[in-house]
């Protein structure tokens, strides 16, 4: 009776092992098809011109001096009580704003100063939205969608010298072509839009990372990242894909190598589901709010009060889903290691007895 247990044991361990290792090293199981529609949500999300992004405090402050004519002060706190102020002047003597940094410790080298600072140049904010994207056809790398955004608008307008700032409700819709090989997306006459990350080719998250636009743009795969993720649209096995942009491109300027987004993306079909952080390029949602950029931002659908930008529900698919995260999975294997030692402990009292 006991062998038969031990060999139960094993089996269900063998089994717990091959659901939890094959989905990271399985091939997509679902593609997109005709008549899938996702139903996005924005919440807050800005919508800007420009973005530059830091991973240096020094670095950021000497722009923030010169491009903006601002003041600034670093103010580094040592443990000992002591501090030191790093003044940086505009260039042209007239400052227009004032900015003070506090940075603690002594080391100049901590998260303190290698972090990622941002400036962002907004244009307005998508206050409450929801963008639909439906899948009209699919050939091969070549996709064809309809998408259509509702939102409402907050942006400002200078009045007789004051700026001010309204709302305003806007629908718009258009259709698209989407190229899976280069990331492209062109307008229904062919007009080409730019690159867009709606939605990836789920066959490139086998790899370790995604050059893009002559290697200005690099999608680093977190392929250790593959688990059933818990979303609005319910639990979808999900990887995670960071955005890193060199060379300043697609309005984005960087110094150093800052992570310029985090994004979660459906392993199985490529469709965006949530952005976790940062700035999004995107031409599609570009010429739908006429703007370059989406962010700064970051997503938390956790709580009453979500904002950011996510999936919120789809249609006409199935998102496979996983049976283990890696927290399950964890919690099985000590469960069946436990019973081994338990039912191997009583043997050895039964036996001493």
């Amino acid at each position: 009776m006991r062998k038969i247990i031990y060999i139960a044991i094993l089996v269900a361990f063998t089994v717990i092992s091959s659901i939890y290792v094959g989905q990271y090293v399985s091939l997509p199981k679902v593609s997109l098809k005709k008549g899938a529609v996702f139903y996005y949500k924005m919440v807050k999300v800005p919508l800007s011109t420009r973005v530059c992004i830091f991973d240096n405090v020094f670095k950021y402050a000497e722009y923030l001096s010169k491009m903006e004519n601002t003041t600034v002060y670093i103010i580094i706190k040592y443990r000992n009580g002591s501090k030191k102020v790093i003044k940086y002047i505009p260039l042209s003597g007239k400052s227009l704003h004032t900015a003070r940094i506090h940075i603690k410790g002594e080391d100049l080298t901590s998260h303190h100063v290698k972090f990622r600072y941002g400036v962002e140049y907004a244009k307005g904010e998508v206050l409450k939205g929801t963008l639909i994207v439906k899948v009209l056809d699919v050939n091969g790398s070549k996709i064809k969608v309809f998408a259509s955004i509702n939102a409402t608008l907050l942006y400002s307008e200078f009045v007789e010298g004051v700026r001010k700032e309204k709302t305003k409700r806007m629908y718009r819709e258009g259709v698209y072509y989407i190229d899976l090989s280069t990331m492209k997306a062109f307008k229904e006459n062919g007009k080409e839009l730019g690159y867009t990350f709606l939605i990836l080719n789920p066959l490139l998250f086998t790899k370790d990372k995604i050059s893009i636009d002559d290697n200005k743009v690099s999608l680093v795969i977190d392929r250790l990242f593959v688990d059933p993720y818990d979303t609005p649209a319910g639990r979808i096995r999900c990887v995670r894909v960071r955005m890193y942009v060199v060379n300043s491109t697609l309005n984005i300027y960087v110094s150093g190598k800052p992570e310029v987004g985090s994004f979660i993306y459906s392993k199985d079909t490529g469709v965006l589901v949530l952005a976790r952080r940062g700035v999004m390029p995107d031409a599609i949602l570009g010429d739908l709010l006429d703007t370059n950029l989406v962010g700064n931002f970051f997503t938390s659908v956790s709580h009453r009060g979500a904002i950011g930008f996510w999936l919120e529900k789809f249609e006409n698919i199935e998102l496979s889903e996983l049976a283990l995260s890696t927290h399950e999975y964890l919690a099985a294997v000590t469960i069946v290691f436990a019973a081994l030692i338990f039912l191997t402990g009583g043997r050895k009292s039964r036996a001493t007895y």
